[in-house]
């Protein structure tokens, strides 16, 4: 190919070589230096916005959370369970809060997170304990140690992995069939493509973390281990860990409203013929500090 390309210039009059090698170097600068003002601009600008936003957020007030994460979904407040957990708790606290919809990842890449007076937090446990630290926002616990170390152990199973199966199934295995209908109106209208996209991406990190290594049976084998073993511990009690709500019963809820209303009819099937008690734990919650559950759906 090389020397087919030094016969081509050979041709060539040297005026005309001297021209298209200027030629490129200036349009290949241009190029450059157009792409480099691009990218500068855009950062300015998202910068510019980030400090609206900032100023937005800080003007709720002192002691106010802004809580940012997804958009209402149709069928439940949200598609994550995190953020249900976070937004429940805060709830049961009576802690003051927004809902910010605008910025729904923050650090860490993560979905929910919190401004509070200023400062960001990320990781839906995290934020509990920051909650309860600065603002002594805090839900009793009525056990004893031994019952309290199984509720811990229980909410790690919950987060780390029964949260990959429910997902596993709802977006690569089903493939968004279910769940693309309860994503934000504007993701749907203006990213028709992830719905093609997304499923191997998900797939791919799935793999990594290691439950999207197993087959479909293989994983809803171990989803519904997890449900049994949940459903034991909570037993004929209404709560999980006393007479009150705790934040293992904020965690459970969040995760039973995916199993419930955007995860298909597998997965609702599953979680009310077995784990009846789940089902009705989440009625309890939900009638408790969710009076306006309708009206916190997308409408």
């Amino acid at each position: 190919m090389e020397s087919v390309c030094r016969r081509a210039a050979a041709l060539l009059p040297d005026e005309l070589c001297l021209w298209l090698e200027t030629a490129w170097e200036y349009r290949a600068t241009r190029l450059l230096v157009g792409l480099a003002l691009l990218r500068i601009g855009l950062n300015l600008y998202t910068s510019h916005k980030r400090r609206r936003r900032r100023a937005e957020w800080a003007s709720v007030g002192r002691d106010v959370v802004v809580l940012h994460q997804f958009s209402r979904a149709p069928s439940c407040p949200n598609i994550s369970p995190f953020a249900i957990k976070v937004e429940t708790f805060l709830r049961a606290t009576n802690t003051r809060y927004v809902v910010d919809d605008t910025q729904a990842f923050g650090p860490l890449g993560k979905c929910p997170w919190i401004t509070l007076n200023g400062h960001e937090y990320a990781d839906s446990s995290h934020i509990l304990d920051v909650l309860s630290s600065q603002l002594e926002a805090r839900l009793p616990v009525q056990c004893d140690e031994q019952r309290l170390a199984a509720g811990h152990a229980f909410q790690v199973m919950l987060e780390e992995h029964t949260a990959w199966c429910i997902f596993f199934k709802r977006y690569s295995l089903d493939k968004m069939r279910y769940v693309w209908s309860e994503l934000p109106r504007i993701a749907r209208q203006h990213m028709p493509f992830m719905k093609y996209t997304f499923p191997r991406s998900y797939a791919r990190r799935a793999r990594e973390q290691g439950i999207g290594r197993f087959t479909e049976p293989q994983v809803l084998q171990a989803l519904e281990r997890d449900l049994r073993a949940l459903s034991a511990f909570l037993g004929d009690r209404q709560f999980f860990l006393g007479e009150t709500v705790s934040d293992l019963d904020c965690c459970v809820f969040g995760m039973v409203c995916q199993l419930l209303y955007v995860s298909g009819p597998y997965l609702e099937f599953m979680t009310r013929n077995k784990c009846g008690n789940l089902v009705r734990h989440h009625e309890r919650i939900r009638e408790l500090y969710w009076p306006d559950w309708d009206q916190c759906l997308e409408q």
